[in-house]
């Protein structure tokens, strides 16, 4: 398995540890075997992870006895640690409490993070009084210099939390700044992997060592293999609830409106029977880079309100040049600036015109029901296979034709 770390061995004198992995087909850790020799003594400690099929962790178990339960929403919420106590016939073992099916608070643990995953504090679902109020019982908190190391001085736990930096498992047994990434294993103090990135042939320019391409503070590495931006998950939803996250924002100008944070409006999509799925983070780009030269690693490209424009707009991203909804999302954000010069448009404010344009060419439709594949947002349903062999703007999930005059003024660019 590439990149796996198969086995550790720490020697100090004449104790040692060995500490064997094991994963699943997939590059999941599914094991973890410990051998201590202290003292002349042996002692061994055997770790199941049991997953579900995407890979989360839902549960873990320490010598053959459950240990935690992992708690889910959209995303992992906190653990609920199973209680122990000592077995009264063998001092050496421990039994689960009677009272493991009964609401006992404090033993469920809850993260609270912030946009990068960081665990900042650990809270119990446990209230304590102080004098006439609550406080929450905090179990840990955390703060990180850029690549993930803890500031010790900024650190607090009163019980041990295995999760921290990006929300990876601190693997302590391996090494103090220890952590699994899934494709591969990070030390967060010199900010390196220690294997080199399976991707590596598709980002020469960078050393395959690296971490979240060196920009921990904006990019996250979530699983090892490549940076991305952090809560990357698309999200579709209908025109009038997009107006109104852009009034909330106080978005006035096409400027301001490129420049809103991706996770807040870019990364948002809209859905017309006409034209198929509209990427937000494409139209709002296109639509501004019609008034300056575009850089790219091809060169300085000169824009003019053509078809060659969107085209040459995907040669900035080769993976999402073969998105089949980015070139028409492109075609339609390069003609938004046009229409923002047009009579029909003077006199307006910026988010008039926007909703006015979207809705004439039809993306004012609700796409949990209007939509044929709502719940697969275009990025992810496709594969290079099942793509056109030809470069159009004939988008998959249309069912009507584009007859209106805006219509055709965009296709005939």
């Amino acid at each position: 398995m590439y990149g796996k770390v198969a086995q550790v061995i720490r020697k100090k004198g004449m104790d040692f540890m060995t500490i064997n992995y094991r994963y699943d087909g997939v590059g999941n850790r599914v094991m973890k075997l410990i051998e201590k020799r202290m003292s002349g003594t042996i002692e061994f400690t055997t770790t199941h992870y049991v997953r579900d099929a995407t890979g989360n962790i839902m549960a873990t178990y320490k010598n053959s006895q459950v240990q935690e339960l992992h708690l889910y929403g959209s995303s992992r919420l906190g653990t609920y640690k199973i209680p122990y106590e000592p077995d009264p016939n063998d001092n050496t073992k421990q039994i689960q409490k009677d009272d493991f099916h009964k609401l006992i608070l404090g033993r469920r643990y809850y993260e609270l993070t912030n946009h990068l995953g960081n665990v900042l504090a650990v809270i119990s679902d446990k209230k304590i009084l102080n004098g006439t109020s609550f406080e929450a019982d905090v179990v840990a908190t955390n703060d990180y210099y850029p690549f993930g190391m803890t500031i010790q001085s900024r650190t607090f736990a009163s019980e041990e939390y295995r999760f921290g930096f990006n929300g990876k498992e601190n693997d302590t047994d391996f090494g103090e700044g220890i952590q699994d990434y899934g494709a591969r294993i990070y030390d967060e103090r010199n900010a390196r992997f220690l294997s080199t990135d399976p991707l590596m042939a598709e980002f020469l320019w960078s050393t395959p060592y690296s971490f979240a391409a060196n920009n921990p503070i904006f990019l996250i590495d979530k699983n090892g293999e490549n940076a991305e931006e952090p809560n990357q998950e698309q999200s579709a939803m209908s025109l009038s609830e997009y107006i109104e996250q852009l009034k909330n924002l106080k978005v006035q100008t096409l400027s301001a409106f490129n420049r809103v944070h991706p996770d807040q409006v870019q990364k948002m999509y809209l859905y017309s029977k006409k034209w198929g799925w509209l990427d937000m983070k494409h139209f709002s780009r296109s639509a501004e880079a019609t008034d300056y030269p575009f850089f790219t690693g091809h060169g300085v490209l000169g824009l003019g309100e053509t078809y060659e424009v969107a085209q040459q707009l995907e040669i900035a991203d080769v993976t999402s040049a073969w998105d089949y909804e980015d070139l028409t999302s492109n075609l339609i954000g390069v003609y938004f600036e046009t229409y923002l010069e047009s009579d029909e448009a003077k006199g307006k404010d910026f988010l008039t015109n926007l909703e006015n344009y979207l809705r004439e060419l039809g993306f004012d439709t609700n796409p949990t029901t209007d939509a044929p594949n709502w719940q697969q947002m275009p990025a992810d349903m496709h594969t290079e296979s099942e793509l056109p062999t030809k470069r159009n703007y004939d988008p998959s999930h249309t069912t009507e034709e584009r007859t209106s005059d805006l219509d055709k003024k965009i296709l005939s660019t």
